[in-house]
């Protein structure tokens, strides 16, 4: 045989035998299945705050008293707080809330301040004039020589303490 002969035979003859050890592979078990896991952020919730209790006021809803120019009263919305004087006779609570008092009313001459909001409209050769103020917790306003702390407030009641100024 010749030699390019023999080298084919051989070729053959190792394909051969390559191919006949080599066995069909079977697919293996599937892999696992990839498993996402999502966790919330755990959060703590916020405590909602404590409503602080009203101090209790010295004359309790007494408001008659003070019609003298001294008292401690609690309040709500509608009460009407007599107070001393010719001009500004009494003062009706307007609004609570637990970040302020609103008092309101009508007068007819003097003064009246406050370390909050106020609004004043008169008085005229006609009338009587109206005012309302509006003032923290802490806060007072003054109205013709009376002044009126609020004491404490919450989101329905206050605590008012009326003195001389």
């Amino acid at each position: 045989m010749s030699r390019t002969r023999c080298l084919g035979v051989a070729v053959l003859l190792v394909v051969g035998a390559a191919a006949c050890g080599a066995q069909p592979t079977q697919p293996g078990p599937p892999p696992p299945p990839v498993v996402l896991t999502t966790t919330a952020p755990t959060t703590t919730p916020t405590p909602s705050p404590t409503p602080v209790a009203l101090p209790p006021a010295a004359d309790g809803e007494n408001v008659k008293s003070c019609v003298d120019g001294t008292c401690e009263v609690r309040v709500v919305v509608g009460v009407v707080v007599p107070l001393p004087g010719p001009s500004l006779k009494k003062a009706t609570v307007s609004a609570v809330s637990a970040a302020e008092v609103e008092l309101s009313g009508t007068f007819s001459g003097g003064h009246v301040g406050t370390s909050g909001t106020l609004s004043i409209v008169g008085p005229s050769a006609t009338g009587p004039g109206t005012f309302s103020v509006t003032m923290p917790p802490g806060g007072n306003a003054t109205l013709n020589r009376v002044v009126v702390d609020v004491v404490a407030a919450d989101a329905t009641a206050a605590v008012l303490r009326v003195r001389p100024e």
